[in-house]
């Protein structure tokens, strides 16, 4: 059955998404709201130019924003910066001008959660109609009703598609009309990869590329548009860790592939994909959109009610958003008090604006993060130094990174970190691997056997503790791992276990105790690929 919706020249029948900003990384949206908040306290947004520029000089002043110059005294730059942040679910525009932060957007600047989350769930409850895809220059056919980055990930949790090019991505974009029409796009995904070209396989190229905007080009030119729009949509999925970029085997192209890790989150989602928020009123629309965790927005909205904040914290607070979605923060880092006291901030405000966000500095950091976990030989090191410093700061164990060691007059070298528990109990040996499809293999197997454990006891920093485990942490890897590894371990005697990257950060976001360490261990020693949810046990008494 064609569940398409009917060609009309009044409307769009493709996705559409804002792409001023094409990487929405937590940080990066937490960093330009916390300016647009600034502004919001303190001036009146709306129409107002001369706000508008000086929203956009700060963003360059600061660095959060290539510097250029406003040609045009009448520049919409700030207004796509609003519009992008609208379309996510975190602004609001009221009857009478004033804008506001939704729930999700409030969390986002005043992180009471932790922003990788919120931003998914705004991308996972991302829908059409909504208040953007009936704007004038967007029009999207108000029959088209799917949830366009929730409708991608069903594609690719199907067994028979299980990843996705940005070509391939067009085909979603051309032909999810609504979630009803995931066996045609399926189909033609099979065709393209039978050896297809893209546009042989669009039925009416007239009528499905067209857009009011775009009358007359050519079917090629229009495909080039798609293209970028399907990238755009993969980039806002890779930026929020729902997928994860990989090589293709066969191909130098990239491919996305569901991050296994947020899969709960996925599914959760997937039960409620036929729910949608009714496109009634503008203020409505974006306060349900924006409430996120929450059945609804009941605040009471009253500029000034909140705390009252200088023009300084949000800037510090935007500084340090960058900072730590690049930079692993475990303590209060003094090399960012350092930069942000020679912007002409006092230090004790800057160290009273950033303390409270430090809980939730992993999360910023999670998209870095796997990237390092992914970037193969390019990014190996750098991932080596970050399990060591999370294993060190936020799990308490004494770690030193050991994989740049050489062995003195020996074959071999050692494991890339060392570990030991604080109790004396038990050390350990991790191998990294910054692969998104990694399987041990008969070679690493070897070197682990034959070099790293042996070596352990030539280490400075080994003090006669038994071999409690020996890891393996990957940003993915192959669906045969648990098998792999218990293979290991029954035929090694040692403990072996594998754990994705994903949740062992998810890992170091809770709070682990100094005297749950054990417990810990005990998890570590399973003998199995690992997932968040095993370590559930290290809190109950």
């Amino acid at each position: 059955m064609n569940y398409l919706v009917p060609f009309d020249d009044y409307h769009r029948r493709v996705w559409m998404f804002q792409r001023n900003i094409r990487k929405i990384y937590p940080w990066k949206i937490a960093q330009i709201l916390s300016m647009v908040h600034m502004q919001l306290e303190n001036d009146v947004w709306g129409g107002n130019q001369s706000v508008q520029n000086s929203f956009t000089s700060n963003l360059e002043r600061f660095g959060l924003k290539r510097e250029g110059v406003q040609y045009d005294p009448h520049s919409g730059g700030a207004r796509t910066y609003f519009s992008q942040l609208e379309s996510l679910g975190l602004l609001f525009t009221r009857d009478d001008g004033s804008t506001w932060l939704t729930i999700a957007g409030q969390d986002l600047v005043e992180s009471n959660f932790a922003p990788a989350e919120i931003l998914r769930t705004q991308l996972l409850n991302y829908q059409y109609p909504s208040i953007y895809s009936q704007v004038a220059n967007v029009k999207i056919h108000p029959s088209i009703k799917i949830k366009p980055f929730l409708f991608v990930l069903e594609l690719l949790l199907d067994p028979e598609i299980g990843y996705l090019t940005d070509e391939e991505i067009v085909i979603p974009v051309v032909y999810g009309h609504t979630h009803r029409c995931f066996n045609v796009c399926k189909q033609k995904i099979l065709l393209l990869r039978a050896g297809n070209d893209l546009l042989s396989i669009i039925d009416n190229p007239e009528e499905d590329l067209f857009t009011p905007r775009t009358r007359g080009r050519t079917s090629t030119a229009a495909l080039v548009d798609f293209k970028n729009i399907a990238n755009t949509c993969k980039n806002f999925l890779e930026s929020c860790s729902l997928v994860l970029s990989v090589q293709a085997q066969s191909t130098h192209s990239k491919q996305i592939i569901i991050n296994e890790g947020v899969l709960p989150e996925i599914k959760k989602a997937l039960l409620n994909k036929s729910s949608f928020i009714l496109v009634h009123n503008a203020e409505s629309f974006q306060r349900k959109y924006g409430a996120w965790n929450r059945n609804k927005d009941t605040r009471t909205l009253i500029r000034g009610s909140g705390t009252n904040i200088s023009r300084g914290e949000p800037i510090i607070h935007a500084l340090f958003a960058e900072y730590a979605g690049n930079n692993l923060v475990v303590d209060m880092p003094e090399d960012f008090v350092i930069q942000a006291v020679g912007y002409g901030f006092d230090r004790q405000l800057v160290l009273k604006t950033i303390e409270p966000y430090l809980v939730n500095s992993l999360s910023l950091f999670e998209q870095k993060f796997i990237e390092l976990s992914t970037g193969g030989i390019s990014t190996a090191n750098a991932f080596e130094k970050a399990v060591k410093l999370l294993f060190e700061e936020r799990l308490h164990y004494k770690a030193a990174h050991t994989g740049q060691r050489y062995r003195v007059g020996k074959t071999g070298g050692y494991s890339d970190v060392f570990i030991q528990e604080i109790s004396g109990r038990f050390c350990a040996i991790i191998d990294t691997k910054a692969s998104p499809r990694y399987n041990i293999s008969s070679s690493d197997y070897h070197t682990m056997k034959n070099s790293y454990i042996p070596s352990v006891q030539e280490l400075e920093e080994y003090s006669n503790e038994g071999l409690g485990f020996c890891a393996y942490i990957a940003g993915g890897f192959e669906p045969a791992i648990d098998k792999r590894v218990q293979a290991l371990s029954n035929e090694s005697g040692y403990n072996f276990v594998a754990i994705k990257a994903y949740d062992l950060l998810k890992l170091c976001q809770q709070e682990i105790l100094p005297s749950q360490q054990e417990k810990l261990t005990d998890t570590f020693r399973l003998n199995k690929l690992l997932t968040i949810h095993d370590f559930e046990m290290i809190h109950r008494s």
